[in-house]
């Protein structure tokens, strides 16, 4: 749920999961904005039968599952999630060139008291690929530990 602070207004019509796993956190999001259509995307075979049944049981209807590398995706997507799917460098490149204008990336960077030495670089480059980039830290009292998300919002 912590990745639903990427939208402080409206969530997105259209969400991208990059690299799920077993849905997270794509399926709560999905729970939560079941008007939101969600893609879980994964490479895994087992993780993506898993799903399969995962939100069969849950019914929900406004998932998709698919298999592949997020690094092949085409399409373009107002909001997407990552969750350690890939290097952070690669995630704001990726971010960089599927967002729809005015769309929303939110990346769980790290569980530690600090945010990663990083993320001043990974800010930069969302910057100069026309993003704009907003460190998140989650307080300790939310979870076990501070977290820290980067929100990545692309320009009109």
């Amino acid at each position: 749920m912590l990745f639903a602070g990427g939208w402080r207004d409206d969530p997105p019509g259209e969400l991208l999961d990059v690299g799920t796993g077993v849905g997270l956190p794509g399926i709560p999001l999905a729970i939560m904005w079941p008007r939101t259509l969600v893609t879980l995307l994964d490479r895994g075979g087992r993780r993506v039968r898993l799903l399969y049944r995962v939100a069969g049981m849950l019914g929900l209807a406004n998932v998709v599952i698919a298999q592949g590398d997020a690094l092949a995706v085409a399409d373009e997507w107002e909001g997407m999630v990552v969750r350690g799917a890939l290097r952070a460098p690669e995630v704001v490149g990726l971010a960089a060139r599927l967002l729809q204008p005015r769309g929303t990336a939110v990346l769980g960077l790290s569980r530690r008291a600090q945010p990663p030495e990083r993320t001043t670089d990974l800010m930069e480059i969302g910057r100069t690929l026309g993003l704009e980039p907003e460190l998140v830290e989650v307080p300790a009292d939310i979870l076990d530990a501070p977290a820290w998300l980067l929100i990545m919002r692309a320009s009109a």
